[in-house]
Order: structure tokens, then C-alpha cells, then sequence
């Protein structure tokens, strides 16, 4: 299976008062409910470009780290990077 990057990083499963995926039902102290939709957070193409950006950031001193447009692209080539050789192990007959 490719990962195209879109996908959520971090998917987690909640079912509503029907037993579906959709929505987190949450209830106060005093039994009224709250039905929330579903949010799958990050995608692993943001979760990637951020860890790559802590990394890039965390390895500079002072104040010559660079434009910050630069570092968030570079960010996100590396995790565009990471995602192509993941794809070439995972798939390696294309």
C-alpha cells in the first residue's frame, strides 16, 4: 500500500450512540450529551514536515537558522522525501 501522505497520522476509533466511526459522543456530570465530529488530526505529511522542522531548528545556534519560508519548505521537501523512500521500500516492484 503507498502512503500518499494524506493519510491521518495518528487515526484513532470512537463510535457514537448508532456503533458507527463517526463522531465522539462525550456526557457531562449531569448525563447531557455532546456529540462531536470526527477529526483525524495530522496527516503523516505534517507530522513528518514538523518533526523535520524541530530537527532542522534544534540543529542551528544562535541566530543563523534562516528565513523561516525556507525552513518550512525544506521541511516539507524532507518529508516529501521520507514518504517517496518509504513507498519504494513498502512497494519495491513499483
Amino acid at each position: 500500500m503507498k502512503i500518499t501522505g494524506n493519510e491521518p497520522a495518528f487515526p484513532f476509533w470512537t463510535y457514537n450512540e448508532a456503533g458507527y466511526g463517526d463522531a465522539v459522543v462525550m456526557r457531562d456530570m449531569d448525563g447531557n450529551q455532546t456529540i462531536n465530529d470526527y477529526e483525524p488530526g495530522l496527516t503523516i505529511r505534517q507530522y513528518f514536515a514538523a518533526k523535520a522542522m524541530q530537527g532542522y531548528i534544534a540543529s542551528f545556534t544562535g541566530d543563523n537558522i534562516g528565513k523561516s519560508d525556507d525552513v518550512a519548505r525544506r521541511s516539507v521537501d524532507y518529508a516529501d522525501e521520507l514518504i517517496r523512500q518509504l513507498n519504494e521500500k513498502l512497494n519495491p516492484n513499483g
